[in-house]
């Protein structure tokens, strides 16, 4: 922290400005990440091991959830796509537009709704009944 401020001082008074606040930031972080590693290693030596049979079920997982999310992303985007493809941007422009004025009651409601609906939800959780009535009422009125 001493070594960062005192660049920070003299970096200043060489004329680097609002600069050397960001140089003893960057100085301060490098120490201090530093002398992190180096203490660590006394403790701890971290071995360099890899074996992809191992971690062949954990990349396969993530490999589905890649997917999934591509998926699912060209999904909620593929209007979007067609219209600039077929259409142009600028008609593009007017139906994105158009999209957010009509979404941004929802994005606001949204929210306040499922506060105050959550703790009310959370007390009837027991009584199935009327969990079940008082989600469909809170989907309507969504």
């Amino acid at each position: 922290m001493i070594l960062s401020v005192i660049l920070t001082i003299a970096l200043a008074y060489i004329g680097y400005g609002v600069y050397s606040l960001i140089f003893g930031e960057i100085i301060r972080n490098i120490i201090y990440n530093t002398m992190i590693v180096l203490l660590g290693f006394q403790f701890f030596k971290p071995l360099l091991y890899l074996k992809l049979a191992e971690i062949k079920k954990y990349f396969i997982f993530g490999m589905y959830q890649i997917g999934e999310r591509i998926l699912n992303q060209l999904k909620f985007q593929i209007d979007q796509i067609l219209i600039a493809t077929l259409a142009g941007t600028h008609v593009l422009g007017i139906y994105n537009f158009s999209i957010n004025l009509v979404l941004q009651p929802v994005k606001r409601i949204n929210p306040v709704v499922v506060k105050v609906a959550f703790p009310f939800m959370a007390t009837i959780q027991a009584d199935n009944r009327r969990l079940k009535n008082a989600y469909f009422l809170l989907v309507k009125l969504i």
